[in-house]
């Protein structure tokens, strides 16, 4: 699993990981500090069929329906920190991973 803390992280992290082939599957925030997560999407849906699953705090259906539809395989709203949404988004992550097979996340 790799971890980014900001977009420019995130690209630089994503382009290490095709250039290696990496990564299986994608756990996208929105809310990064240096830019909006959505920006990296396009060009992750780009990439030989990597799962997206898109996590925000953005609770309205407009933004889940425009990523959904730009290519988001699934969109998780976190309400907090709490456990039970982490243990949901662990069994999303995890049917991606399936049906892709193993490797990284990112």
């Amino acid at each position: 699993m790799l971890g980014c803390a900001s977009l420019a992280d995130a690209r630089a992290q994503f382009a290490h990981a095709r250039e290696t082939g990496d990564i299986d599957l994608v756990l996208l925030d929105l809310g990064l500090p240096d830019g909006d997560g959505e920006a990296l999407l396009g060009s992750l849906r780009n990439e030989r069929g990597t799962p997206v699953i898109v996590i925000s705090a953005r609770h309205s259906d407009d933004p889940k329906i425009r990523l959904l539809d730009a290519g988001a395989d699934d969109y998780l709203v976190k309400p907090s920190a709490s456990a039970s949404c982490w243990r949901e988004c662990g069994w999303r992550c995890g049917t991606a991973a399936r049906r892709c097979g193993s490797g990284h996340a990112l």
